[in-house]
């Protein structure tokens, strides 16, 4: 602290506490966590990041094509697939008609057409 005059002056920059490591870092080194609850460091957040990284798979990469089952509305002509083995009722998840056909159209039946 400085003094200038009669007033105090701070001239050290607050240190907050790391949730995961529990280190003393200035603000600039600091991120929310993945859940947006806690402050963690840098040095940590880079850490957790790359460790997901490695063990998580793409949500678009957990079903096979091979676990799917292709529809195609009668009414709308909305296209979409569902789990094989699925015990929802089936319907349009666009327009909710019960109006469904299996759909055996290819990208290149599609393109063969025009």
């Amino acid at each position: 602290m400085q003094g200038l005059g009669d007033t105090m002056v701070h001239s050290e920059t607050p240190l907050y506490q790391c949730a995961q490591c529990k280190k003393e870092v200035s603000s600039e080194l600091l991120k929310y966590s993945r859940d947006g609850k806690r402050l963690i460091c840098l040095d940590c957040h880079t850490k957790i990041e790359k460790a997901m990284a490695l063990t998580s798979q793409p949500a678009w990469s957990s079903h096979t094509r091979e676990d799917r089952i292709k529809w195609a509305c009668s009414c709308c002509g909305y296209h979409f697939t569902m789990k094989k083995g699925t015990s929802v009722a089936l319907r349009c998840p666009y327009c909710g008609s019960r109006q469904i056909e299996r759909d055996s159209h290819s990208a290149q039946d599609i393109l063969d057409s025009v």
